[in-house]
């Protein structure tokens, strides 16, 4: 039986006659605004951007006092949620910022829907809070440490957590208080306590998590799972370090770095050049390659706008990069993270 690590390392290989190289502009791309939202890298400040797909990009200083943020949403309207240590700020798009909850600390994980709802998990509750009412409800609750959440386009929420035999265990709760979660052991995916699971759910309820593998070589695996499915794709062609995230189109975006090292010393020298955005059809499948220059694996993340430009919070600026591939392109100087783009621009 092949090994995770053998099937990608044969999936790897079989690639390199498959993958499909961008080799124009994307036709139809409309020249419109986009508004892109980062901390910088103080961690006490949110950075707004607006500017366009071949324009200049300005910056706005719009989220000020916060200490250690761990993750940032936008809904349609441009309403800014932040979990900040453990509690919520939101930034109306008006641009006044409050407290929001004030009961619920210690929060571990949130996330937004499109209707600017916004979900919490509290330890091993997931607690619903309406907006602008603030109007909270229970809505379920796991049997382990909450992890990670993702919500799908109708306000079904599911929550990531580790299972007594530490694989990755889903639970998605209807979006009526109280009902029995539908549950998914991920068996292949397992976490013996290396990282946190990056997750990601797009609005048709598939899933998207890195995760490490067991042993401790350190390798990762970005991986897909479909909606109401137990089983998980890897999505990387080989092993290395990635930065992704999912498109308005439910497509993900995958970066690669050029060379990974099992244990990198004098005889294997990590590269984090970037040579290409892996972008998958929004059913999986086979991705095409968009050609990138002068780009190593942004540390802040990546986020696409609904053009296909890609933006990336790179280690000292943030940047473009053309729907149809080509050189990173510098647009405002500094240290970002967790990008995120205002859904719809």
């Amino acid at each position: 039986m092949k090994t995770r690590l053998q099937t990608l390392l044969l999936t790897a290989v079989l690639a390199v006659g498959t993958l499909v190289l961008a080799a124009g502009p994307v036709g139809g791309a409309v020249v419109a605004p986009t508004v892109l939202y980062g901390v910088d890298r103080s961690g006490s400040t949110v950075k707004k951007f607006t500017g366009t797909s071949t324009g200049a990009f300005s910056s706005t200083t719009v989220a000020r006092g916060l200490s250690s943020v761990r993750s940032l949403a936008v809904d349609p309207a441009g309403n800014v949620t932040i979990l900040n240590n453990g509690s919520l700020v939101r930034l109306s798009a008006g641009g006044s910022q409050r407290a929001i909850a004030a009961n619920l600390t210690g929060l571990v994980a949130m996330v937004v829907d499109s209707h600017g709802t916004v979900f919490v998990a509290q330890s091993r509750r997931v607690i619903r809070i309406y907006q602008p009412s603030g109007v909270q409800t229970v809505i379920g609750s796991s049997p382990e440490d909450i992890e990670a959440l993702g919500v799908d386009g109708s306000g079904r929420v599911t929550v990531a957590a580790r299972d007594e035999t530490l694989h990755l265990e889903l639970r998605t709760f209807s979006r009526t208080a109280g009902a029995p979660p539908v549950v998914r052991s991920i068996g292949l995916i397992e976490d013996q306590g290396y990282n946190i699971f990056p997750f990601l759910e797009t609005a048709n309820g598939t899933i998207f998590v890195q995760s490490q593998a067991v042993g401790g070589s350190g390798a990762e695996f970005v991986s897909r799972i479909n909606a109401g499915s137990s089983i998980s794709t890897d999505q990387n062609t080989r092993l290395a370090d990635y930065a992704w995230t999912v498109d308005p189109r439910t497509r993900l975006h995958l970066m690669q770095t050029r060379k990974w090292c099992y244990d990198p010393d004098f005889t294997c020298v990590e590269n984090r050049t970037v040579d290409h955005i892996l972008i998958f059809p929004d059913t999986g499948g086979v991705p095409r390659l968009v050609p990138v220059a002068g780009l190593a694996l942004p540390p802040g993340g990546i986020a696409v706008s609904t053009d296909q430009t890609t933006y990336a919070a790179a280690g000292s600026a943030l940047v473009r990069i053309p729907a149809a591939g080509g050189a990173a392109q510098t647009l405002v100087p500094g240290s970002y993270s967790l990008l995120t783009v205002k859904p719809g621009t």
